[in-house]
């Protein structure tokens, strides 16, 4: 029985019945309930959800982090325009706007 089970028996017949900690299910408790299949997906922003044994976890796509991947990373943080661009942080990515009068061609900023 996984750790955490609590069975009471019978004193009467001998029977049992067993509460299941969080992750397992079954009458003894041995059955890894699969998070990922059961319920949906509890990932987010096309996180790919690992079903392990009494829990799961989410491997997140570029640019999302958190438990179920519901942190959008702000990769503005790192500053990565040039020549005076303005960062837009998007859903996990981000785009660089230029100034009046440059523009941007093959990682290079023109006039």
């Amino acid at each position: 029985m996984p750790s955490g089970a609590i069975c009471d028996t019978s004193p009467v017949d001998g029977t049992y019945v067993c509460s299941c900690p969080a992750g397992y299910k079954g009458t003894d408790c041995m059955q890894d309930i699969d998070e990922c299949h059961d319920s949906g997906s509890p990932c987010e922003h096309g996180g790919t959800c690992v079903n392990t044994p009494g829990s799961y976890r989410c491997d997140c796509a570029i640019g999302f982090a958190g438990a179920r991947c519901e942190v959008n990373i702000n990769e503005c943080d790192s500053n990565p325009c040039q020549n005076e661009g303005t960062c837009l942080d998007e859903r996990g990515s981000y785009r660089c706007v230029c100034m009046p009068g440059k523009f941007f061609l093959n990682f290079n900023f023109y006039q």
